[in-house]
């Protein structure tokens, strides 16, 4: 069952969202999918960082993810999931369009946040900042993002 947009109830967990249990792991899974599998059993709201990031870069639970990891980078745009300054929003920005079909104000909201993430970076180290600007392909600090 489909939640309208922004009414997902962070207090649950990706598997009762979608009514769906993916069973255990094979007994010879590797880490990945073990983590996988134990992230959409735990409340998005209990979800770790490094969770948060990996569901969204493995799509794991659209659009449920795509509501709460949005939720996270409006509060703070340069949220680190496991990588970077700003992993989880580049993660988010580099989705496919059909990902967010049912989330299209969400969608609109990400080019605010990353204006956001931008102006933040002024004050992170220049590293920080080229990691998160490489992975989207933006221009260098002196350039005008458009």
């Amino acid at each position: 069952m489909m939640e309208s947009e922004g009414v997902t109830d962070f207090g649950r967990s990706i598997q009762e969202l979608e009514e769906c249990d993916w069973g255990e792991p094979e007994a010879d899974a590797t880490s990945m999918v073990q983590r996988c599998h134990a992230l959409r059993r735990k409340p998005l709201r209990r979800l770790e960082p490094d969770e948060i990031g990996l569901a969204v870069r493995q799509r794991i639970g659209i659009p449920y993810i795509l509501d709460f990891a949005v939720s996270v980078v409006r509060e703070e745009p340069l949220f680190e999931g496991d990588f970077y300054p700003g992993d989880v929003l580049s993660a988010l920005l580099k989705l496919p369009e059909e990902d967010w079909v049912s989330r299209p104000a969400l969608a609109r909201d990400l080019e605010r946040i990353l204006q956001r993430a931008i102006a933040e970076f002024a004050s992170k180290p220049e590293e920080d900042w080229e990691a998160f600007r490489s992975s989207l392909d933006l221009p260098d600090r002196g350039s005008s993002v458009h």
